[in-house]
């Protein structure tokens, strides 16, 4: 053990009945007692056992544990620690632990002293809280993450989401003084600025103003496009639907083409391009497009995406006649978004309810 300690120490708690020790693993026998002993041990103690648990902890498939128990123990920013927590963090993600995921990053941002890695952070770990549907708390570590950078593309990446979750409460207002940031961010990061400029096109997407749409679109699919390594499909695919909502022939050539990029995001794109195929009647492409897109949000447990794209999917069903499917795809979408407090999405979800 530890220090120097052998399990003979711990006889009397054994004899006591308070715990029990098989081979060299100590359990407590009532969760009560192991918050007893917690909360009696001074701070002290308590980060001296925590660094003796992450001493012990060497193995790769303890590397999480290893983690959080250095992080108990640290009392100031720690860059090493805050890093272990954020490959922690990464480790969650790819296992689809988004609130494991969500945790690590922010404890992460909270042990980071540089506060534009700390920005960075927080920023991922907004975003995870949003999949998560912590939509209010997602909105208060965004605020803070603006407020400690000055960078542009990690303001890029916080303000589309904050645009977005605002507009999932029923706040626009804030809207005009996003799109005037994505013009000012357009030069420096032209994909940032779209993803930010997005973000205003929601509000002629509620209203289907279709003549304010398409230019906006077409600005935010030729900022995307000027970024060359970029892969986001969704600026492009607004494009195809304000398009398809004109009439403007382009706008169906546009949205076939469109299908390949979709394969792999898991951020609402093909749920997006599947309602357009719903508008063209291309029902097997859609749900072609859909179907994956749900599969890959509850692997990822990610709840704000299936709010989204299961009204959707109703809709789908709902048009092909299968009208028990298209029921129960509705009725979990409602559930989820009253779940996770998110009006707007629960009201489209209530839509495909009366709908259906």
């Amino acid at each position: 053990m530890a220090d120097g300690l052998r399990l003979g120490v711990l006889d009397p708690a054994v004899d006591a009945g308070l715990i029990r020790v098989t081979d060299r693993e100590v359990t407590f026998r009532h969760p009560l007692t192991r918050a007893a002993v917690h909360s009696v041990a001074g701070p002290g103690r308590r980060r001296a056992a925590h660094l003796a648990v992450a001493a012990a902890l060497t193995g790769d498939d303890t590397a999480d544990r290893r983690a959080w128990h250095l992080a108990a123990a640290t009392t100031v920013p720690d860059e090493g620690v805050a890093a272990l927590l954020a490959d922690s963090a990464e480790r969650a993600q790819r296992r689809g632990g988004v609130v494991g995921e969500a945790r690590a990053y922010e404890r992460s941002a909270r042990l980071t002293p540089d506060p534009d890695v700390r920005a960075s952070r927080l920023a991922a770990a907004s975003r995870a809280w949003a999949n998560a549907g912590a939509s209010r708390h997602a909105i208060t570590l965004g605020e803070e993450a603006i407020g400690l950078t000055r960078r542009v593309d990690l303001r890029c990446r916080v303000k589309p989401l904050l645009a977005h979750l605002a507009q999932q409460h029923g706040d626009t207002a804030g809207a005009e003084a996003y799109l005037a940031d994505a013009q000012a961010y357009a030069q420096a990061d032209p994909l940032g600025a779209a993803r930010l400029m997005s973000a205003r096109v929601n509000q002629f997407w509620a209203r289907l103003d279709v003549t304010g749409m398409v230019p906006l679109c077409a600005r935010v699919a030729e900022l995307a496009a000027a970024d060359a390594g970029a892969t986001w499909p969704k600026g492009p695919i607004r494009l195809a639907a304000a398009q398809v909502l004109a009439g403007l022939p382009e706008g169906v050539a546009s949205a076939r083409a469109l299908v390949a990029a979709c394969a792999g995001h898991a951020d609402g794109s093909a749920a997006e391009l599947a309602e357009v195929f719903c508008w063209l009647g291309d029902h097997d492409t859609a749900r072609a497009l859909l179907e994956p897109e749900i599969d890959r949000a509850r692997a990822a447990d990610d709840v704000f995406l299936l709010a989204y794209a299961l009204p959707r999917l109703a809709g789908l069903e709902w048009r092909t006649g299968r009208l028990h499917a298209a029921y129960q795809a509705a009725a979990e979408a409602v559930r989820i978004a009253e779940q996770v407090a998110l009006p707007v999405l629960r009201a489209e979800a209530l839509a495909a309810l009366a709908l259906v």
